[in-house]
């Protein structure tokens, strides 16, 4: 057993619930390092024997901690610390998923599952295009040092982006591409969150269970006269992604 949990000293004279103090005792050690990803975490026995506390103490801490993220559960073998959470910038800042994942020392990679030409009414209004045109889509999935962390189905106007199809965005940016050989330049997005299960598919392709919980973003993008030239529908592993928000008060 980790020597850390013997360095917890639960305070039971202040108005601060003993659950919590032990849940944020092993987020500080899991942030600080000293509990590692896949680090075997104490029974509730072996807790209630070192803290003196309460098995349903231990287990409403633990419930918390598990669905934050920080720890997993693994039938007939126990609990162990999660792999941490990428924090995304996603609703705060216009930024590639490659340039965002080297920020933070991570290593991105994508593979085209699939890429072509379409129709789609839903997509084409999205687009402002008319029924006769068609669009250009491109469905990745995005990498950080080798694990999947997002599906991403992306559609563009097909003129003038219907050369992109030669360009292996497996290993280029595609808002870079898009820089570089269109000239065009994303100015404005706008992003719609929501929250979904993962079906065979995603389960297959982000390497999940089926029935996982996901995030969905909704993204339109814009230049900087307003003609939207992207759209794309990027969904998320809720066990390794999370985002931030900042706001203040106007």
């Amino acid at each position: 057993m980790n020597s850390v949990y013997y360095q917890l000293k639960l305070d039971r004279d202040i108005p601060v619930p003993l659950y919590y103090q032990l849940k944020q005792f092993m987020i500080e050690n899991i942030e600080n390092g000293k509990l590692k990803e896949g680090d075997a975490v104490p029974t509730e026995e072996e807790l209630c024997g070192i803290l003196n506390i309460s098995r349903a103490t231990i287990r409403q801490a633990f419930s918390e901690l598990v669905t934050e993220g920080h720890l997993k559960r693994q039938k007939a073998k126990g609990t162990f610390i999660a792999k941490p959470k990428v924090e995304g910038r996603f609703f705060q800042v216009i930024e590639s998923f490659n340039d965002e994942m080297k920020k933070k020392g991570l290593q991105p990679s994508s593979v085209v599952v699939d890429s072509g030409t379409m129709n789609d009414r839903e997509v084409l209004e999205q687009l402002g295009l008319d029924g006769r045109s068609s669009c250009v889509y491109i469905n990745r999935v995005r990498y950080a040092n080798n694990d999947p962390m997002v599906y991403a189905r992306t559609y563009l106007p097909a003129k003038p982006f219907k050369e992109l199809l030669k360009v292996d965005l497996g290993k280029h940016s595609l808002y870079k591409t898009m820089e570089e050989k269109f000239g065009v330049v994303v100015h404005r997005v706008s992003r719609r969150l929501q929250v979904g299960l993962a079906d065979e598919e995603l389960s297959r392709l982000l390497a999940i269970p089926e029935g996982s919980p996901i995030y969905v973003v909704y993204t339109l993008s814009y230049t900087k006269n307003g003609m939207p030239v992207e759209y794309s529908i990027a969904k998320y592993r809720g066990d390794l992604n999370e985002f931030r928000i900042d706001l203040e008060r106007g």
